[in-house]
């Protein structure tokens, strides 16, 4: 415990963060317990939070951001 007397919080592991009824921006598939999973701003607009899937990131499948219509990955 830190001296202002709250726990320091660890996530073992990342993909636990998720919300069970996440899914992947590309595939739309559930990605709760998966490894390997990232989420972050659109590069564009800020705006919108695109959430990739493991498999998504490795074949390099496109996504798009529903605010701006931006694609990636480029």
């Amino acid at each position: 415990m830190r001296k202002t007397g709250l726990p320091i919080i660890r996530f073992l592991n990342p993909s636990s963060c998720f919300n069970v009824m996440t899914k992947c921006n590309t595939c739309k598939q559930p990605i709760s317990g998966q490894a390997g999973v990232v989420r972050f701003s659109c590069p564009k607009c800020l705006k919108e939070e695109i959430i990739r899937c493991t498999h998504c990131r490795k074949i390099a499948a496109k996504f798009v951001c529903p605010a701006c219509k931006f694609e990636g990955p480029n």
